[in-house]
């Protein structure tokens, strides 16, 4: 099971695995199945679209489809697209009655939605062995990051609930997967409680197509702007950022962190307007040791209770709504 975002991260997983059959035994390429769900589906019909445009792919790929005459890369001939949930449920009972292997792999890449959540559950009820790999970041607050912190606390097993439906009309009968109800502020809830070995688990580094902090203090240097807007990730985050980039970056008269729906304007002008955070490299200067070693202290409290945030919902189903106004809060409360 490949929990995986559909966009970018799908297409690359298969890209991979297709390159890589033919160093796999005949025996086992013919047990395998590789399956790709979801939105995952879509995405990698559009990749394939646009597979010769070299404004959109790199030319490495064009000139690799132009060679070969093979034009959907991005999908192995075994890769196949089910399209119901009878499709999902038949792939699942061939596995265990004929020994194929099936390879899932569906988003959403953090088990917080799609099917990903679903195969895993069904996973859990019908296998004695299997194995969930984590390729990408796993959030705060979700299932993906909940299953990393009880392998990081040690945990024989992990417990997880969900509100993931099964492809039938129930789960298939096993101990380790049960309904359950939880009270919520909007009373009771039916959820499903599901337990995997911990050995299941494995998170997979290197597949991120994000760059570090070093990375992005490269590009900004190499694009030398005047002023900067950070617009992703939590506020302390990018709080951090903003500090390091203003001074490092020699180009930057200013470093604006956006707020949630907040514009940033393309050109300079206008910017002193918007209500958002801004660094410039003399206040950086001007701010003492003291001050900053309270943010740095601030910044490991939130991240704290961001950690404490992600098993307390996954014990109580909050959405995810609930879990961002409460770090705001409490950052709220802190900052007061």
């Amino acid at each position: 099971m490949i929990p995986t975002f559909a966009v970018g991260r799908a297409q690359l997983l298969q890209l991979v695995i297709g390159d890589r059959l033919h160093e796999f035994p005949d025996e086992l390429q013919q047990k395998m199945r590789l399956v790709v769900d979801g939105m995952a589906q879509e995405a990698t019909e559009i990749y394939h679209e646009y597979v010769q445009d070299e404004t959109v792919m790199d030319d490495a790929m064009v000139n690799r489809v132009v060679e070969t005459g093979y034009e959907t890369p991005f999908q192995p001939d075994i890769a196949e697209f089910p399209k119901s949930d009878t499709d999902r449920r038949a792939l699942l009972e061939d596995a265990g009655g004929t020994g194929t292997v099936p390879i899932v792999i569906a988003p959403s890449g953090m088990l917080s939605g799609g099917n990903s959540p679903r195969y895993l559950t069904e996973f859990a009820a019908r296998y004695d062995r299997a194995t969930l790999l984590l390729t990408g970041y796993q959030a705060s607050g979700t299932l993906g990051r909940t299953l990393q912190n009880q392998v990081k606390a040690d945990d024989d097993e992990l417990t997880y609930t969900t509100e993931a439906t099964p492809f039938g009309t129930d789960w298939p009968t096993s101990e380790t997967v049960q309904w359950t109800t939880i009270d919520t502020d909007d009373g009771p809830d039916r959820v499903t409680r599901a337990t995997i070995p911990s050995d299941w688990l494995q998170t997979v580094h290197g597949f991120s197509g994000h760059a570090a902090q070093d990375g992005l203090l490269e590009y900004a240097r190499q694009v030398s702007p005047e002023a900067i807007a950070l617009i992703h990730g939590p506020e302390y985050a990018q709080a951090q950022l903003a500090e390091h980039v203003t001074r490092n970056v020699e180009s930057a008269s200013q470093v604006t962190r956006s707020r949630l729906l907040t514009p940033i304007p393309l050109s300079r002008e206008g910017t002193d307007e918007l209500a958002t955070p801004v660094l410039t490299p003399e206040q950086v200067e001007g701010t003492s040791s003291d001050v900053r070693e309270q943010v740095r202290q601030l910044r490991e409290q939130v991240a704290a209770l961001s950690e404490e945030l992600a098993t307390a919902r996954n014990e109580s189903t909050l959405s995810e709504a609930d879990v961002r106004a409460i770090v705001h809060d409490e950052q709220g409360e802190q900052s007061e």
